[in-house]
């Protein structure tokens, strides 16, 4: 694979393109261009169609770069061009985000003073687990005196318990060890 540089006016979007880029994304990817250089080429095809990169395009030309780095795959056939389009576009929605870590590492760029905006993420206060909908029989673990639901839970250690604790409290459920 081989990367060039190409003119920004000699690529070309792909006319039915399936990923809409909005203008706050085309703004992120435009500020990390510039903070941090450009890492990830835009790949085109053999007529220099775009295949993966319309919204580091569009910031380029925010940016009013002349030259891009481009990977030119005039091996693909315009089915496989298509295909690797469509998942570019569906790949990075599957992939999961560790809640726990992402905030451990928001935590230290904030304590660094570094600006988080560069990360993509507006607020970093604002990453949260996703709710704890636990789905249960309608009678059982319900401590019929006091209309509860109880939740036994054993530990091999108080590490291991401790980090529970905490996380299920940080989703807003009535803890208690």
């Amino acid at each position: 694979m081989k990367i060039v540089e190409m003119k920004t006016s000699e690529l070309k979007p792909y006319a039915r393109n399936n990923r809409k880029h909005p203008q706050a994304q085309i703004d992120k990817l435009a500020k990390q261009i510039a903070v941090h250089g450009w890492d990830v080429p835009i790949v085109v095809d053999k007529d220099f169609v775009i295949i993966k990169g319309h919204g580091r395009l569009k910031a380029a030309k925010q940016l009013k770069l002349k030259t891009v780095p481009v990977v030119v795959r005039d091996d693909l056939t315009p089915e496989q061009c298509n295909a690797a389009r469509i998942a570019d576009n569906k790949l990075s929605e599957i992939a999961e985000i560790d809640i726990e870590a992402l905030q451990m590492e928001l935590d230290a760029l904030k304590e660094a003073n570094f600006d988080i905006d560069l990360t993509a993420f507006d607020d970093w206060s604002a990453v949260t687990l996703p709710p704890f909908e636990p789905d249960l029989p309608d009678d059982e673990g319900k401590d019929k005196e006091h209309g509860k639901l109880v939740l036994r839970v054993e530990f091999e250690d108080a590490e291991e318990m401790q980090a529970l604790f905490f996380e299920l409290r940080d989703r807003g459920l009535a803890v208690k060890i």
